[in-house]
């Protein structure tokens, strides 16, 4: 990793996002942060409820906001690895908007209900050829472990 370099791994809720961005983390030595501490209260209060959040709900002011500021304080100059939806394109580019020494990994396969899940589903947009400079696709079936050793030798490239 380079020294400014922050690492996404992002994907619906339950995919395993926190678990494979702590364990990265803790091997690539650097800190971890959960995307979900960056969302404004109404966003937290309608997931709560169950309501995904629709575009509306992804206005500057919101959703969009705060995956700038997500982006802001994941590029201080130190690397992060970051658990995060990046569901869309137009996410991915927001988080990438600031710096061009990040990752995005998609991992297929809290306050977020069980039922929300076909929401972000068909929200989902996976990673286009165009995005391969800065996206690869992980396989979630595979144990951690694997996964993380998948993950760094996709970095070493």
């Amino acid at each position: 990793m380079t020294s400014k370099e922050f690492i996404i791994v992002g994907g619906v809720s339950g995919c395993g996002k926190s678990t494979v961005g702590q364990a990265l983390a803790e091997k690539l030595k650097v800190e971890f942060i959960d995307g979900d501490k960056f969302h404004p209260k109404e966003n937290i209060a309608k997931m709560s409820s169950g309501i995904p959040l629709n575009d509306d709900d992804r206005r500057d002011d919101d959703r969009h906001g705060w995956l700038e500021n997500l982006s802001t304080f994941a590029k201080d100059g130190q690397s992060k690895v970051v658990a995060c939806s990046a569901l869309k394109r137009s996410y991915r580019r927001i988080l990438a908007s600031k710096s061009s020494n990040y990752r995005i990994v998609k991992r297929q396969g809290h306050f977020m209900k069980a039922k929300m899940l076909k929401s972000q589903l068909e929200t989902l947009e996976l990673p286009s050829e165009d995005e391969n400079g800065f996206t690869f696709a992980i396989d979630g079936d595979k144990p951690v472990d694997d996964v993380i050793n998948d993950i760094i030798s996709h970095l070493e490239k």
